[in-house]
């Protein structure tokens, strides 16, 4: 049997961010089967907030691990951990598949992440912690049998809670569930005599369904290969 690691969120300037990363095809992981996965990047989140004074808007490089397995040839799930707080995970189930003589490989998922950041400014304290639960389309095309094109539209509900504090006492704070739609796109070149190694190039936006001021965006480069 072996064992898949997918992705995990390192922020390196204010402490973290929201990881919409995939670096996933249409195609699902084969049954007890799995790959390692290391990605490095970039990104931004504009919050949405309706607190006076509260200033989060975050820029960040990230670096991400991970994992996930192959339960059967058509359901995979994958695990997100992200330091210093991120933590999610994803189940897909594919119904088409190339490698199954299918024109195009496509697979539903839906997915789950936990994250927390915060920001100072003198004595105070912006913070924010986020619930995302996603539904996420999966569609890929082998454009030749070393190179993957996909894209992976996205709703996105996000259950925020942002405060404030002072001297360590909270002044304000709010929640707030805001429905994003988005998604991302990538290409992804297959490696290796067995064709088990993968280097993708991949970006990704979701935005506020009422107003795009308010935005998560990623891009990064990641490695994955069997073990």
């Amino acid at each position: 049997m072996r064992k898949i690691v997918s992705l995990v969120a390192l922020s390196a300037f204010l402490g973290g961010c929201a990881t919409i990363s995939g670096f996933q095809t249409g195609k699902t992981i084969d049954k007890n089967t799995g790959q390692m996965g290391v990605s490095v990047g970039g990104g931004r989140t504009v919050f949405r907030t309706y607190l006076s004074g509260f200033d989060l808007d975050l820029p960040s490089v990230s670096m991400e691990i991970g994992g996930g397995y192959g339960i059967t040839d058509q359901i995979d799930i994958s695990l997100k951990y992200a330091v210093p707080i991120t933590l999610g995970g994803t189940v897909r189930y594919g119904f088409l598949n190339e490698k199954r003589g299918a024109p195009v490989s496509v697979a539903v998922g839906v997915g789950v992440s936990y994250w927390s950041v915060s920001s100072s400014s003198g004595a105070t304290k912006s913070i924010a912690t986020s619930t995302d639960l996603s539904g996420i389309l999966f569609v890929s095309r082998d454009l030749a049998e070393a190179v993957t094109l996909y894209i992976t539209p996205r709703y996105v509900s996000r259950m925020a809670k942002n405060s404030r504090e002072q001297t360590g006492f909270t002044t304000a704070e709010e929640s707030l569930t805001t429905p994003m739609i988005g998604g991302g796109i990538g290409v992804m070149f297959n490696l290796g005599q067995a064709r088990d190694k993968h280097l993708a190039l991949e970006y990704n936006k979701v935005q506020w369904t009422e107003d795009s001021a308010y935005y998560s965006t990623q891009y990064g480069l990641a490695l994955t290969f069997g073990i």
